[in-house]
Order: structure tokens, then sequence, then C-alpha cells
């Protein structure tokens, strides 16, 4: 009995020592959402959906998609192969990281520096409908933030060393910096260089970030390079797959770009600004639980241990599902107030908020999908089976493309909205079923029942409001408005479940009382 019982307090430990970290990552998360946030509100307001906006999102799509291959690829190898290889020494991990870096940087650099000689032919081939002055201002944009590709390269593999000595907040904070360093840029430089100056900002500002990894890349870093290392040839080996598959899988921006760039102006603008939104609440919502959980899952693995490995990986998704779900309901049924408070000023008009809302909405699934991605590709990544995800993957992107041009025939932009929704679902379930066939013995009911519940109470929650509440605040200052309304949303579902004792509110209510008690 007592060893059940010490058993049991060890388990409760562990969680709220996960939610502590958790926590404190979403705090910085939340920090850095609103930095994003201020620069949205800037950037919205001074070129809204116009031909300058529609020049940066396509000048952003090709150095976007080469971050996503690299990094989706040999990034996420890295981790579970550095903590693999700690094992061996001090010294001979420090060689390992050094050799992956230079490697890396060399790569790159030797890619970024063709990109920028080729930026027009480029430019010309994934953004076909963009001619005359709307295509010189994107291969100007573009010339500055291809080599943001370079820092991003490197602060990932940082971040990976980092992550795995247990240190979260250096690589939570790199893109705070970033935000801020780019929005002092517009607002000084943009009487002078327009949307450019977003672009200059941008490399600044990753440039620093890197800088912020100096005492980790001093600790873990002493000059050495070989081509021919065994550890090295591991390590590409096994996100070869990732990287091949990547080409074809990551290229689903661009190709949305490429689609957008021959409808009407602004279309480009509107698929971007939702887009933006979605992975701005993805960083808030997910963010920090999978870059807690992957090198848990990781080390877990390293040492055999399945029944830790499956637990982690079965209560990451579920509490992902638990956060996003009632964030989407929110965006579905809410989301026009929502966004007409964060863009609708100076350049950003009204028809503009309401075609971003719909759009959002169309996304809304594919934000939940791609939120459970942190966690559940990532188990392929640790047992090097990365050519079962791959393959998954590219088949996803090709199917993708086929419903995008059915629909974008009849509903334009919003056709492939809802064409990233249904493949990015699609995607999910295929890596899930693997997945359990993986680990063996996922208990699915266990996942699924808690965010049943939320979604059920979320709905509740809204109609509630939006019977008895809104009609009554609707002609409310709009910020006004969007505090009640969002206030009272999550106070009801927080009420809900509360009143059935949900499992995850009662841990975080002792992560509470424990805190102010240790206070």
């Amino acid at each position: 009995m007592n060893q059940f019982k010490i058993s049991s307090n060890k388990l409760l430990l562990n969680a709220l020592n996960l939610l502590k970290s958790n926590l404190i990552l979403s705090f910085i998360t939340l920090l850095g959402m609103l930095f994003n946030f201020i620069s949205q509100l800037v950037i919205a307001s001074l070129f809204g959906t116009t031909i300058e906006r529609d020049a940066y999102f396509v000048a952003m799509a090709f150095p976007a998609y080469l971050s996503a291959v690299l990094l989706g690829a040999y990034g996420v190898v890295f981790l579970p192969a550095f903590i693999q290889k700690q094992k061996d020494g001090y010294k001979k991990s420090k060689v390992f990281v050094s050799n992956n870096i230079n490697i890396i940087f060399i790569i790159v650099t030797v890619v970024t520096i063709g990109g920028i000689i080729y930026a027009k032919e480029i430019l010309s081939f994934t953004a076909a409908g963009l001619n005359g002055e709307e295509l010189d201002l994107a291969t100007q944009i573009f010339k500055f933030l291809l080599p943001v590709v370079i820092f991003q390269s490197l602060i990932n593999i940082l971040s990976s060393v980092s992550q795995s000595q247990n240190n979260f907040v250096l690589p939570a904070i790199s893109p705070i910096v970033t935000s801020i360093v780019s929005l002092v840029f517009l607002i000084i430089l943009f009487p002078y260089y327009g949307i450019l100056s977003l672009a200059i900002g941008t490399l600044v500002g990753n440039f620093l970030s890197l800088l912020l990894f100096m005492p980790v890349l001093t600790k873990n870093y002493t000059f050495h390079i070989n081509f021919y290392d065994k550890d090295f040839h591991r390590v590409v080996i096994i996100s070869l797959p990732l990287l091949l598959s990547g080409l074809i899988t990551r290229s689903n921006s661009l190709f949305e770009r490429f689609v957008a760039s021959t409808l009407p102006q602004g279309s480009i603008s509107y698929l971007g600004y939702a887009t933006q939104i979605q992975n701005i609440l993805c960083s808030v919502a997910i963010s920090s639980i999978g870059t807690i959980i992957f090198p848990l899952l990781a080390k877990k693995w390293a040492e055999n241990d399945l029944d830790l490995t499956r637990k982690y990986y079965s209560n990451g998704i579920r509490l992902i599902l638990i956060i996003t779900v009632p964030i989407a309901i929110l965006f579905v049924f809410e989301g026009e107030v929502v966004i007409q408070m964060i863009f609708e000023r100076g350049n950003f008009l009204h028809e503009s908020t309401i075609i971003v809302s719909r759009v959002f909405s169309l996304l809304a699934l594919s934000f939940i999908c791609t939120s459970l991605a942190s966690v559940v590709s990532k188990i392929f990544y640790l047992t090097g089976k990365t050519v079962v995800v791959s393959l998954t993957e590219v088949f996803v992107s090709l199917v993708y493309f086929l419903i995008s041009l059915l629909l974008v025939k009849d509903f334009s932009f919003y056709g492939l909205a809802a064409a990233s929704s249904l493949t990015t679902f699609m995607s999910i379930l295929i890596i899930l079923y693997l997945g359990n066939k993986l680990l063996k013995g996922i208990d699915f009911v266990y996942i699924l029942k808690g965010p049943a519940i939320v979604l059920i109470f979320s709905i509740a929650s809204i109609t509630i409001i939006d019977y008895l509440l809104l009609p009554h605040i609707v002609g409310l200052n709009i910020y006004l408005l969007n505090f009640l309304l969002i206030s009272s949303y999550c106070f009801l579902l927080y009420l809900m479940l509360v009143l059935i004792k949900f499992k995850e509110l009662v841990t975080l209510n002792l992560f509470i009382l424990k805190f102010f008690d240790n206070r």
C-alpha cells in the first residue's frame, strides 16, 4: 500500500513538474505572441491586402520552404541522435555538434548564395502570376529574406542541444527577439523603404537571435569538419527520406502562393493572414508541449522504456486536443469579431476582415491537425522509421495538390483553405494509425474522451454566449466587446469543466495551490 502511495506521489510530482515547465514556456510563448500580435497590427494597418503585402507573402514563401525542408528533415533527427551520442561522453558529443554545425553552415550558405543570384528566376517560377513592379518588389524582399535560412538552421541545431540539456527557455526567447527587432526596424525604416523595412528587420532579428545561443555554442563547439564522419552519415541517412519527401510535402505553401498569384489581387494576402493567425495560435497553444515532450520521448526511447514512451505520447496528443479544440470553436463561431479587433484599421478594411475570418474558419481543422503533428510525427523520427512517415506525407501532399486544383475552380482561394484542412486531417489519421502499430497499444478511448467533453462544452459555452450575452453587448466598443466575449467563453468553459472535475483541470488547480503554498 505504501509503495503504491509513493508511486502515485511520484507520478503526481512528475506531472506537476512537467506542468510547471509547460506553464513557464507558455508564458514566454505568450510574450512572443504579444509582440507578434503587435507586429501584425502594425503590418496590417500599414499594408492591408495591397500589392506590397502580396509581394511580401510571395517573397517569404521560398525561404520558408527551404527552412521547412531542412529543419523538418535534419533538425528533428539531430536531437535524438545527439542525445544518443551524449552516452559516449562530452568530448565526442562536442565533436558531433561541431561537425554538424560546420557542414550545415557550408551547405546552406552555398544554397543561399545561389538563390540570391537567381532570385528573379525563382520567383517567376514559384509565383507565375506576378509581373512588372510587383515581381521587382518581391525580388528585392526575397534577397533579404533568403539569408534568414542560414541563421534559422544554426539556431535549430543549437536549440536541440539546449533542449537536450534541459534548457528550454533560450529556444523560447529566440523568436521574441526576432519579432521585436523586426517591429523596430519596420517602424523606423518604413517611411524610407516601405515593406522592405520588414524584410531587413527579419534578417537582423534572426542574426541577433543566433547570438543568444553563443553560450551554448562556445560550450559545445570545437572546430571540426569531416564530411566522411560516420555519425554525420547516420543522421543524413535517417533524415534523407524526410529531406526528399520534404521537397514535395513542404511545397504546399509554394503551391498555394503559385495558385493564389493567378487569382484576383488580395488573394495571397487573405490566405497569408489566415495562415499567420493559425501559426500564432499553434505557437501559443502547443509549441511548449512539443518542445518539452520531444526530448522526454527521445530519452525514454533511448532507455528502451516503451511504457513511458507510450504514456508521454498519449498524454501529449490528449493535451494538445484539449487546448486546441476550444480555440478552434471560438474562431469558427466568433472569428469575424476577433479578427476585426486584431487587424481592422488603416489599410485593412472590413471587407478583408470578413474574408480572412471565413478563410480561417476553413483552416480551423488544419490548425488542430498541425498542432497534433508536433507530437504525432515525432515518434517516427525517434525510431528511425522516417521512410514510413515520408511516404505518407508525399501521398497526402499529392492529394492536396489534386483537391486544391479541383476546388479552386469553383471556390477560388477558399478552395485552397478547405483542401489544406481536409488533407492535414487525412495525414494525421494515417500517422496515428501507423504510430499505434509502432508503439503497440495506444489507448485512443482515453485520448479522445477528454477532448470530446471539451468539444461539447465549448459548443455549449459559445451557444449560451450567442443567445444570452451577445445581443446585450453588441453595441459596445469593439475592444470591450471582444474582452467580454472571450472572457465569458473561457469562464463558462472553465466552470463546466470544474463541475465535472475534469482531470487536467484538477492537475492545474493542484499546481496552482502548490505554487502558492510554496510562497
